[in-house]
C-alpha cells in the first residue's frame, strides 16, 4: 500500500524509535521501499526526523505525539490502548488496526492527505493547544502542593 501510494522519486525516511527491535521491523520495508534510515540515539533524532518527514506512519505513541507537535500528518496503526486512549477521540479516522488491509491503508493516506490542510490540521493543533495548557495546570498545580 505504501509503495503504491508514494510519489514517484520520492523516499520513505525509517525512524527506529526502540533501536534494535525496529530495526529488525522495518527492515523488510527497506527491502521493498527507496528508503533512508534515519539514525536514533537521541530524543531529538528523533524529532528531527519526523519535522523533515511530509507524512507519518506509526505505530509508537511517541512518534504519533511528535508528528501531532510539528504539524506533521500522520496515520497511526494502533497496536497499543495508549495510542488509541491518546488519540483516538481527537482523530479516530487517522488510525488503523495492524489488521489493516492494504486498500483500507491506502484510502486513509489519500483521505488525510486530501483533507489535512481543510480542516485536520487546524484540529489537531487545537488538541495541542489544549494538552500544553492541561500539562501548564498541572504543573502549577503541582508546584503548589509542593510548596505547601
Amino acid at each position: 500500500a505504501l509503495g503504491a501510494w508514494i510519489p514517484k522519486g520520492e523516499r520513505v525516511l525509517l525512524l527506529p524509535l526502540q533501536p534494535g527491535v525496529d530495526e529488525v521491523v522495518l527492515h523488510p520495508l527497506s527491502t521493498l521501499l527507496p528508503s533512508d534510515w534515519q539514525p536514533y540515539k537521541r530524543w531529538q533524532d528523533g524529532l528531527s526526523g519526523i519535522a523533515r518527514a511530509r507524512l507519518t506512519v506509526a505505530m509508537r505513541l511517541h512518534a504519533l505525539v511528535a508528528a501531532c507537535l510539528l504539524g506533521v500528518p500522520f496515520l497511526g496503526l494502533s497496536y497499543d490502548p495508549k495510542v488509541e486512549g491518546l488519540l483516538g477521540t481527537i482523530a479516530p479516522d487517522q488510525l488503523l488496526p495492524l489488521t489493516a488491509t492494504a486498500p483500507a491503508l491506502s484510502d486513509a493516506l489519500h483521505r488525510l492527505m486530501e483533507e489535512w490542510a481543510s480542516h485536520r490540521q487546524a484540529r489537531i493543533a487545537e488538541f495541542v493547544a489544549e494538552q500544553r495548557q492541561a500539562a501548564r495546570r498541572n504543573f502549577a498545580l503541582l508546584c503548589e502542593l509542593l510548596n505547601r
